[in-house]
């Protein structure tokens, strides 16, 4: 029996169903992408010329001199200030990226309002303790580990605790979200499970350092031309599941896409990264203590891809890696196959040309785009402001010297490929690159 005006259950039911669905639509769809303009300075930043940039792109990133280091986050109702540690335009070895996000990992958990989870474990591939979500569930992003303890108590999610210098300085703790935006000298490195089959070269010799890592999945590779992207936040103030914070990494790279360079991001069910095409363009490797996050995402924009023949990238053998650039091109060569067989030509022949002139921009611009943009978009997924950090800020809460940054060659050898899964159970782990 129906109630007056409204549906049949079954039919509620549906519509509910249908309505659910619809919610859970995992990317947007691509937008076109926005028309470049001449290179122009970025007055809110760091005064060199951004080519191409609408000036909204801006409006995540606030000018230096905002509020100083030490301030709290609120516990909510709208925007949140988070600190952005913008090294894009620079080559930071892996290993002092490293040490800057235990630092900040430390400074966070610290004082952090996380209640203890250092077990807590999220992987679309399997979990050594059995125990790990699917990456399609959002349970709690809580497993536990064979060997992490899950102690401690919950405060309230905005505090900004006190206590000595936390962050590598005195005074007090500065515990806001942090993110830290940069590239890597050639790389490799491996989850904290991972295994040796899937490089194609010898450990004791890599073409590249190698380093085993606290974090989920595979072996990948990092170089030049690929912005990589460390957030360490505190998920108490989010939501505190590891498999929301894969897709919502996920929804950053998507958006960051679809804005500059009108690419559809996809997913590929029961894996973590993104899509073009059907080559992946973006690996996504986490891992979480106390609830605060670190690694992070990596997007190809133009690397030299030459490197990731000699692994099995994410440990997917049967899936190509590709690049923004790449994905540029393919669409130019499939945009002048389409005006050749056409017979009004016009439109046919100017998307062609389109087409081709995104393909053929050059590395440093579409660096300088996706920079902006994966900020941008990580500010909208994450509602944050993200504040460029003062110049001392470096030193102080990463603990980086005046040779930071610095191009570096990369150098150093195999060190830590054999080092196994001892650290697995150290903190949470989520898969993957």
């Amino acid at each position: 029996m129906r109630r007056p005006g409204g549906a049949p259950p079954q039919r509620a039911t549906a519509a509910r169903r249908t309505a659910a669905a619809a919610a859970a639509t995992p990317l947007r769809a691509p937008q076109p992408p926005r028309p470049r303009t001449q290179p122009r300075p970025c007055p809110a930043h760091c005064g060199a010329p951004h080519g191409g940039l609408p000036p909204r792109r801006r409006t995540a990133v606030r000018a230096l001199g905002g509020a100083g280091a030490g301030s709290s986050l609120s516990g909510g109702g709208g925007s949140r200030e988070a600190l952005l540690f913008d090294f894009s335009d620079r080559l930071v070895p892996y290993e002092e990226a490293w040490e800057w996000q235990r630092r900040r990992v430390d400074a966070l958990c610290g004082g952090s309002s996380a209640s203890s989870a250092s077990g807590a474990s999220s992987s679309s591939a399997s979990s050594a303790s059995g125990a790990s979500s699917s990456s399609a569930s959002s349970a709690s992003g809580a497993s536990s580990s064979s060997a992490s303890s899950a102690s401690g108590a919950s405060s309230s999610s905005g505090a900004a605790a006190g206590g000595g210098g936390g962050g590598g300085g005195g005074g007090a703790r500065d515990t806001r979200d942090t993110v830290i935006l940069l590239q890597h000298p050639p790389v490799y490195t491996l989850g904290a499970g991972a295994t040796l089959a899937h490089l194609r070269f010898d450990p004791a010799a890599p073409p590249h350092p190698l380093h085993r890592t606290e974090r989920g999945g595979e072996v990948t590779y990092h170089g030049p031309g690929q912005l990589v992207m460390y957030p360490i936040l505190d998920l108490s103030r989010h939501t505190r599941d590891l498999h929301w914070y894969l897709r919502a990494l996920e929804e950053v790279v998507a958006r960051a896409l679809a804005e500059v360079s009108g690419l559809k991001g996809e997913r590929v069910e029961g894996l973590t990264g993104v899509w073009v095409g059907g080559a992946k363009l973006a690996a996504i490797g986490v891992r979480a203590r106390k609830w605060v996050t670190f690694h992070g995402l990596a997007l190809n924009v133009c690397p030299d891809l030459r490197p990731f023949a000699a692994i099995v990238p994410c440990g997917i053998g049967d899936r190509p890696v590709g690049s923004v650039r790449t994905a540029l091109a393919a669409e130019a060569a499939a945009a002048a196959a389409a005006a050749r067989g056409s017979s009004g030509g016009g439109a046919a022949e100017a998307a062609a040309a389109e087409a081709a002139a995104a393909a053929a921009e050059g590395g440093e611009a579409l660096l300088r785009e996706y920079r902006y943009a994966l900020v941008e978009a990580f500010g909208a997924v994450f509602d944050l402001e993200l504040a460029p950090a003062a110049p001392g800020d470096a030193a102080r809460l990463l603990g980086a010297g005046g040779g930071a940054s610095e191009r570096a060659a990369g150098g150093g050898g195999g060190a830590g490929a054999g080092a196994g899964a001892a650290g697995a159970a150290a903190a949470a782990a989520a898969d993957v690159v």
